[in-house]
């Protein structure tokens, strides 16, 4: 598990291999405000979550898993980049598309 966060507004970068909570995560998340800020996490789950926050203020996230197949993308609200946060902490692996279809109708990959 690892987390990468750079924030624009602040220059704050933080680069640690240190297992953050779910709250913690939801923390970085909220401190992202600006265009361009980033969270990169890799969760036990087997995922993985990109979060760059747009021009618009929604977020692009990337989901990774083993299965490159499974890769995907959408723009969500910051409402539902929290949500995303909080399922993966409860541990699901598989195909994102499908974990994560209640939340996400639209899929640019």
């Amino acid at each position: 598990m690892s987390i990468h966060f750079a924030n624009r507004v602040n220059d704050e970068q933080i680069n640690s291999e240190k297992k953050p909570t779910r709250e913690e995560a939801l923390d970085f998340l909220q401190r992202l405000t600006a265009p361009n800020g980033t969270l990169v996490m890799q969760l036990p789950s087997g995922i993985g979550l990109d979060f760059a926050m747009l021009a618009d203020g929604l977020f692009e996230v990337e989901f990774y898993t083993g299965n490159p197949a499974d890769a995907s993308n959408a723009s969500v609200t910051r409402e539902t980049a929290e949500r995303i946060i909080k399922r993966a902490y409860e541990e699901r692996s598989g195909n994102p598309k499908d974990i994560y279809a209640d939340l996400i109708s639209e899929w640019n990959f």
